[in-house]
């Protein structure tokens, strides 16, 4: 109501029906596992992928949606920084680009930075064979698919060995 805009009428007619989550991997492994030692160059923070039908209605609408969601101060302007072919809008909690027919969202301007990097030098999770392979048998059709990468599985096993290793013959 305070948008003006009847949201399932408007809003989601306007979005598509794919919506993609990627989490940090410090979600799923333990807080040993995140240590230097273990820690790839680039740590990336969470980001939210949501197709777009009409991309001139969500623009329109994203600042006050942002706003009373709470990712954007009340009035905030932001940072605008072109990169490639994609522009990016940065804000205090969220970054938010257009990429294609996907709005992006991201809980930091470095974050999106390496997401629009990726989708420019096309080095996104669709474009690997690992992928691929482990979702090929799926049906065409799904609800809900959830992808956890075979690092951030080896690094739970490989975490859980080291931990029973450590363990006297009483905790074994």
């Amino acid at each position: 109501k305070k948008l003006g805009v009847k949201i399932r009428d408007e809003l989601l007619a306007a979005l598509g029906s794919e919506v993609a989550f990627s989490l940090p991997r410090q979600a799923f492994l333990p807080v040993s596992f995140n240590s230097p030692s273990h820690n790839q160059t680039t740590q990336s923070g969470t980001v939210v992928l949501i197709a777009v039908q009409n991309k001139e209605v969500v623009k329109t609408r994203l600042a006050q949606v942002l706003e009373l969601s709470g990712l954007r101060g009340g009035g905030e302007k932001g940072v605008t920084e072109k990169r490639g072919q994609f522009e990016i809008n940065a804000y205090s909690r969220v970054a938010v680009a257009f990429v294609n027919n996907f709005l992006i969202l991201a809980s930091d301007l470095t974050t999106m930075r390496r997401v629009v990097d990726s989708i420019a030098t096309n080095q996104t999770l669709a474009a690997t064979r690992d992928y691929h392979d482990h979702m090929r048998w799926q049906p065409r059709r799904t609800l809900a698919q959830v992808y956890v990468s075979s690092a951030v599985i080896k690094g739970i096993f490989d975490e859980e060995r080291r931990s029973a290793e450590a363990n006297d013959d009483d905790m074994k």
